[in-house]
């Protein structure tokens, strides 16, 4: 599973509105060999996103991608669905008390109940971008997020990121 935020690009601040990707793992160990690699191995191991791992990974991978990135903003709206980890045990709330704390300001809101067309991710992003990598032959967990990696550096352009914001309205 990744984790990926993206914006509508900004020709005036040169922001081709491409946030990040990220793999939602941790690090661990191969605890055996196998024909594939060694015992002992650093690897990155997938998890379930709950509520804990989804704070963390926003508070320490996509707020400071977004404040590096968008600095000139005069405040962040992150949009979120409605997953449990989103808004579950109290993220919404400690998030949005933290975004506050910011410069710019980062504020969190979740897409309105039953309405799937306001999310640009679920729209055309995420199938354009898995038509890309299915493209691509991957053996192995890490050889596709290393080519999910690749396709949202290349594939995703500002003019194609701009593309769908506007066929959104």
């Amino acid at each position: 599973m990744f984790m990926c935020a993206i914006s509508r690009p900004n020709r005036a601040h040169k922001f081709d509105g491409r946030l990040g990707m990220w793999r939602c793992s941790v690090p661990g160990v191969t605890k055996r060999k196998s024909k594939n690699r060694a015992a002992g191995v650093p690897i990155d191991v997938d998890v379930n996103v709950d509520a804990a791992f989804f704070e963390k990974m926003m508070r320490e991978d996509v707020i400071p991608a977004c404040i590096t990135k968008m600095s000139w903003a005069e405040k962040i709206t992150i949009q979120m669905d409605n997953a449990r980890p989103h808004a579950g045990k109290g993220n919404l709330d400690r998030l949005n008390e933290y975004g506050a704390t910011l410069t710019p300001k980062v504020e969190f809101v979740l897409q309105p109940a039953n309405s799937p067309d306001t999310n640009i991710n679920d729209l055309c992003f995420f199938n354009s971008l898995a038509s890309a990598v299915s493209k691509r032959v991957t053996r192995t967990k890490d050889d596709l997020a290393k080519v999910v990696g690749e396709m949202y550096d290349k594939w995703h352009t500002a003019e194609r990121l701009d593309k769908y914001f506007w066929k959104r309205k």
